[in-house]
């Protein structure tokens, strides 16, 4: 099978897929599944041997309206294709195809649907519970590492109950604000020190179901005043959120991550001091 005939297959499933989507969260709307564009393409060269397929979107910037989803299905998917079909288990590979692309649009379709209304950063990522969701609302399958756990959760069983999308989407944005709640309520409690300020923000995760200690901000001023040495300090932590990650453990855990000495994804640290009005810095960065 040349490269010309797959892609002709992958282009009658993705309009496929789209209409079995539509009809399984719109059914009774006459719009697309997507609003934006949606187009498949074919990676041979991408670097991880264990992807069958992945998303991307031009979205560049907030607000930007116009942009295009972008889904790539990779030298492993069109082996694996071309082996089912020699044999002669073609039908188990477009079953396969089906749900690489399945899952991709649940990437699409949920970008679209919270993280463009100003919900959680990362909520169509692998690990988020709203991508999740919607993957299990549509009997997608997500072939990452402990995604299966995904099925023992609250979330996942208040969504077994649902009889229409409606239903399920009022459980997610429900999910979504008692994290938000959570969050504030925590940012309520430490901000009470003037003098030693912190701030917590959450997003999902792309990987990792647990909490993710993804970034680590700080900025501590030292000056003498009245013959003192004054000191204040302010701290932003950013933390990943899994789809395990209730607004109870977040209460639970958040205290101990600011404090237990690991370092994020991005961690940095400026000191600043105060010497006779002249100021000099000192920046630790870690990460990217």
């Amino acid at each position: 099978m040349n490269i010309k005939e797959f892609n002709n297959i992958l282009n009658k499933l993705l309009k496929s897929e789209l209409e079995f989507l539509r009809k399984r969260f719109k059914p009774y709307k006459r719009r697309s599944f997507l609003h934006r564009e949606v187009c498949i393409f074919i990676d041979l060269k991408t670097s991880n041997d264990r992807t069958l397929g992945y998303y991307v979107n031009t979205k560049d910037f907030s607000r930007q309206r116009k942009y295009i989803h972008k889904i790539f299905i990779t030298k492993l998917s069109l082996d694996d294709f071309r082996i089912s079909t020699k044999l002669h288990y073609k039908s188990f590979g477009i079953t396969k195809l089906r749900d690489t692309i399945r899952h991709e649009l649940i990437h699409a379709f949920v970008f679209e649907e919270f993280e463009e209304h100003g919900f959680i950063d990362n909520s169509h990522c692998d690990y988020s519970p709203i991508f999740l969701g919607c993957l299990a609302w549509c009997n997608g399958h997500s072939g990452h590492a402990y995604a299966n756990n995904f099925y023992s959760s609250y979330l996942y069983k208040g969504i077994l109950e649902c009889k229409k999308y409606d239903d399920v989407y009022d459980k997610l944005v429900c999910y979504i604000l008692k994290l938000e709640k959570a969050a504030r309520e925590i940012n309520e409690k430490i901000n009470r020190n003037v003098d030693d300020c912190k701030i917590l923000k959450i997003e999902f995760n792309q990987c990792g179901a647990g909490i993710v200690k993804r970034k680590y901000l700080s900025a501590t001023t030292v000056c003498k005043k009245d013959n003192k040495l004054c000191r204040n300090k302010l701290t932003e932590m950013t933390l990943g959120l899994g789809f395990l990650v209730t607004p109870e453990i977040l209460f639970k855990s958040y205290e101990r991550k600011f404090e237990n000495g690991v370092t994020a994804k991005l961690h940095s640290e400026l000191i600043a001091y105060v010497i006779d009005n002249k100021i000099k810095q000192k920046r630790f960065v870690l990460g990217s």
